[in-house]
């Protein structure tokens, strides 16, 4: 799709045509939605983590499958990502957003990525509740 630079893309604009605006236009439908402070476009196995408020952490709740690469898309730095069945965490990020107003991780998953947040509700021990 020809867009001219810049323009175009609406409250989408800062996206385009810097770093983070492929994420957008070759992703498609994803599973993964839920986050306080992030969007997950997808493309295939792969999600896009849009991080619009810089915790300085971040992670995936209920991600499944499991996580084989993780990677900060602006500096290309790889990242750990430990991973239990309730969670996937991203560890080595900067403590200033590499991009602003907002930092995408790429995340490249086993197959498709699907978030089951029920299976977290019903399995994660809760202390003392």
């Amino acid at each position: 799709m020809d867009r001219p630079e810049g323009r175009g893309y609406g409250p989408l604009d800062f996206l385009a045509p810097q770093t983070n605006g492929d994420t957008i236009d070759q992703s498609g439908l994803y599973q993964v939605r839920r986050s306080n402070s992030a969007s997950f476009p997808q493309t295939g196995n792969t999600l896009s983590m849009h991080i619009d408020f810089w915790p300085g952490e971040a992670a995936a709740s209920a991600l499944n499958p499991r996580v084989k690469s993780v990677h900060l898309l602006k500096t290309r730095t790889d990242m750990k990502s430990p991973q239990n069945e309730f969670k996937a965490r991203f560890f080595g990020l900067p403590k200033k957003a590499p991009d602003f107003p907002v930092t995408t991780i790429v995340i490249e998953c086993d197959s498709e990525p699907m978030q089951d947040m029920d299976f977290v509700r019903i399995h994660q021990p809760r202390d003392g509740v």
